[in-house]
């Protein structure tokens, strides 16, 4: 996963590092694409070997730190030959000795790619990216290729085109390398939230699922930038020419109104041309490394990108302590208002379908213990029989009070019926809890009770109030 994030990140770098050194006024440095790519992927694979050992911390970050030295040591050895033959351990070991302006700019780009090469891949093999961190990482460089190909557009831009030609080849490494770590490191996420431990690794069913929707993709690309390209430059050729047309018609026909058919146009003398002085030779000297202004852009862009990540993700960890929000209260803490917009419209909704329930035609039903209830519809007696059921509970609650047995204000009916049922004798407990139900349905419940229910409720009451009564 870490290579395939590094290679895809080097095609952009290597695009943007040829752009700034082989431009039309300093000299060529041969840096290929591979360059740029097998240092990287060798330095996740050193670093991630050597992490995987038993050792110590120290002794781990004392092998990280020899690798990564000796490696960009190599690195920049290697990539000064490719350039100028013989200046591999020149480059490599004292690069500040380079004789010329030429050996000094290609020992530079050496130490460049090597130092940025070996960092990357020394970070993604020490720490195991990310999706946040993948994500972001192609997000850095879909802006960078949006920049070299809107640098590729310009028609001044002749050197940033030549140093730039592979960018539609590496575009088509990038997009499967990168979507392919982005992938895998989402699937081994998800299989430490699951299963709390990842797999083995991706079988080849997973990458068969993986690569057919990226060829298919590359492939759809390829048929259209093949087709609509050739057409849309015919197309801006033929707009252009007629744009010049009609603006040739419109000069004649300017000209014409202004100096009529028989009207000479006045000339103006022409004056004698200035001398010229010749100025001093030009010298054969070095000339200085200049970057194209597409580059900066590019740069510009993804400095940018950085900048605005590093602020919103660091800056508030640098600011005082009193400039910091309240740490939000302990889920035990009592809110000031208990009102909120999510409650409103739960009640709101809830009010709603009671209403819609209401209107509906319903069928008698009964209750788990054999109670008749009635429809809503009942009118007034069922609204009398839920409130002589709750009057018969409350009888029942005055008489506990009497008998030092009161209903304590956080205590619930079914709780309270399992306290006074200790205190209670023979028939009473299953009095009281005939009654306990009948004040549920008609207290809490949608239905209204029948008048058999009524009958019952009071009766139970009467044998619950008899037996706390000091005489029972």
């Amino acid at each position: 996963m870490p290579a395939c994030l590094v290679v895809g990140e080097a095609t952009w770098f290597g695009l943007l590092v040829n752009a700034s050194y082989n431009t039309s006024h300093g000299p060529r440095v041969d840096l290929p694409f591979l360059a740029f790519a097998v240092p990287a992927t060798a330095a996740v694979a050193a670093i991630a070997l050597a992490g995987r050992r038993g050792w110590r911390w120290w002794q781990r970050s004392l092998v990280i730190a020899a690798l990564a030295a000796l490696g960009a040591v190599v690195t920049a050895g290697v990539i000064g030959g490719l350039t100028v033959a013989g200046s591999e351990w020149r480059t490599a070991t004292h690069p500040w000795t380079s004789p010329g302006h030429r050996a000094a700019v290609v020992a530079g780009a050496a130490w460049l790619v090597a130092i940025m090469t070996w960092a990357r891949g020394t970070w993604l093999g020490a720490h195991r990216p990310s999706f946040v961190h993948a994500a972001r990482s192609a997000g850095i460089s879909a802006i960078a290729f949006i920049g070299i190909f809107a640098g590729r557009a310009g028609a001044r831009e002749v050197a940033f085109r030549a140093t730039t030609g592979d960018a539609g080849v590496l575009l088509f490494v990038f997009f499967p390398l990168t979507g392919a770590a982005l992938l895998l490191i989402r699937q081994r996420e998800i299989e430490r939230e699951a299963l709390l431990h990842p797999t083995s690794g991706p079988g080849l069913s997973w990458l068969g699922v993986l690569a057919v929707p990226m060829v298919a993709i590359a492939a759809v690309s390829l048929a259209v930038a093949a087709t609509v390209g050739p057409a849309a430059r015919g197309a801006a050729r033929a707009a252009l020419a007629v744009l010049r047309a009609i603006g040739w018609v419109l000069a004649a026909l300017g000209r014409l109104l202004s100096t009529g058919p028989n009207v000479r146009p006045v000339t103006s003398p022409v004056p004698p041309p200035i001398p010229v002085r010749p100025g001093p030779p030009v010298g054969s000297g070095a000339h200085p490394v200049t970057v194209p202004g597409p580059v900066w852009w590019a740069i510009c862009a993804v400095g940018l990108a950085l900048a605005a990540w590093f602020a919103v993700r660091y800056v508030r960890i640098l600011w005082p302590s009193r400039w910091r929000q309240p740490p939000a209260p302990d889920a035990d803490e009592e809110r000031t208002s208990v009102f909120t917009w999510a409650h409103l419209f739960a009640q709101l909704r809830r009010a709603l379908r009671a209403l819609l329930a209401r209107l509906r035609p319903r069928r008698r039903r009964r209750t788990p213990d054999g109670v008749g209830m009635s429809t809503p519809s009942a009118g007034p007696s069922g609204t009398a029989i839920a409130t002589d059921i709750r009057a018969a509970y409350r009888r029942v609650l005055v008489a506990a009070s009497r008998a030092g047995s009161p209903r304590s204000p956080a205590e619930t009916v079914t709780e309270f019926e399992g306290r006074l049922a200790g205190v209670l004798p023979e028939d009473g407990p299953d009095a009281l809890h005939v009654l306990t139900d009948l004040y549920e349905h008609a207290r809490y419940g949608d239905v209204a009770l029948s008048e058999l229910a009524s009958q019952r409720g009071r009766s139970a009451a009467d044998a619950v109030v008899s037996g706390l009564s000091p005489d029972a």
